[in-house]
């Protein structure tokens, strides 16, 4: 039982930190098969992620409904040397009507251009164009079937808050919720972003996709981007652009704060493990109270006995944190076979659930281990049990 309260405690760590990490390298590989060469501009609250605390980073996703990006940025990042598709995202939750059921679902104003910059493989029809067929619409896979109950769905009319729309792509099951569009695509609908903005008043841009020519350009491309629209911002840096790794940093950061959070939760089945290991040592010292005072009667110091008796704490930890390991790793994959995620094993992971097991081993084991090495030899002899 003291080897599972700490075994528990180390698998909920290595699980948070192994899909944290899986989360991580999907984002990265996405950014990668679409070349490398993607800026990305969001709002901004004004501060930077790191200088905000615990709440703000929490509720940062809510700061977007007041989004300072405009459609005049939009066009102004289209006009700079070196940018070859701009495609902004609106999106807002409304009433989606099919043949089976009707569902609140996500739409996503955008344009023609996404599919340049974001890897969407149709499985059927085509993405609509930004001028003709203003009632066309994309449709995910896993909305198709929720709302038709068939992926058979190119050429069927569907409906967005009571206005018919008409079906012309169907973008192919991605599965992968997670993404630095913050997008859902197999549970979306999409549409012309001047679409959008007639059938949601006040429609706000939470990001602007930008694809360069190359990425030997992506910084300075970059640099021009945040230039002009600093201008028309009037000089208030109430927007971030980013590229490279950084396009994945808005989504750390609330990944960070999560597994934070569900950090502390396992920090009480690790506190609870030590707890059961200092009680145990404690009961070991109370019975080998004989056996200490014969150790120092011929010859074994304070400090012997001490690392006697911590060293025999350790092994319990240890031994709770290698089942744990084991145990995180087992739920982790086993998790996988019905999730998008593949868990990640690095070394950082296996230094930490060694270095828990360690810690949790020194900190309650030391009060029995000095317990024991302060016992009087002469006292100890003469205790019989």
């Amino acid at each position: 039982m003291t080897v599972l309260g700490i075994a528990i405690g180390v698998t909920s760590v290595v699980i948070i930190l192994s899909f944290a990490g899986s989360v991580q390298k999907l984002m990265s590989e996405q950014i990668e098969s679409a070349g490398g060469n993607i800026i990305v501009v969001r709002p901004e609250l004004g501060r930077g992620t790191e200088d905000r605390n615990l709440f703000e980073q929490i509720t940062n996703a809510q700061s977007f409904a007041g989004s300072s990006l405009t459609e005049e940025d939009v066009e102004t990042i289209r006009e700079i040397e070196g940018v070859t598709a701009v495609a902004p995202l609106a999106m807002f939750d409304t009433g989606l009507h099919g043949d089976a059921m009707s569902r609140v679902g996500t739409v996503v104003g955008t344009s023609s251009e996404l599919p340049k910059i974001v890897q969407l493989p149709l499985r059927d029809g085509y993405f609509f164009g930004d001028e003709e067929e203003r009632r066309a619409v994309v449709i995910g896979h896993r909305m198709a079937m929720d709302l038709f109950d068939s992926i058979d769905v190119v050429g069927a009319n569907m409906r967005i808050r009571d206005e018919v729309f008409m079906i012309v792509g169907l973008i192919s099951e991605m599965d992968a919720p997670i993404n630095f569009n913050n997008v859902d695509f197999d549970r979306a609908v999409l549409i012309n972003m001047e679409r959008a903005g007639e059938l949601m008043a006040n429609l706000q841009i939470q990001q602007i996709n930008v694809q360069t020519e190359n990425q030997a350009s992506l910084s300075a491309v970059a640099a021009a981007v945040h230039e002009k629209v600093l201008e028309n911002h009037e000089g208030e840096e109430d927007f971030t652009v980013v590229y490279g790794e950084n396009i994945n940093h808005h989504t750390d950061g609330l990944l960070g704060v999560v597994a934070s959070m569900l950090t502390l939760v396992a920090g009480v089945s690790l506190v609870v493990g030590g707890i059961g290991v200092m009680n145990i040592m404690l009961v070991s010292v109370a019975e080998r109270v004989h056996e200490i005072g014969i150790k120092k009667a011929v010859g074994a110091t304070n400090g012997h006995v001490l690392m006697q008796f911590l060293f025999e704490a350790l092994i319990l930890s240890l031994l709770g944190g290698l089942m744990g390991f084991v145990f995180g790793y087992a739920f982790s994959f086993g998790a996988s076979l019905f999730t998008p995620f593949t868990p990640v094993l690095t070394r950082e992971i296996v230094l930490i659930a060694l270095g828990i097991s360690v810690a949790i081993g020194c900190v309650f084991g030391i009060y029995p281990a000095l317990k024991a090495a302060r016992k009087n030899p002469i006292d100890s002899l003469r205790h019989y049990r």
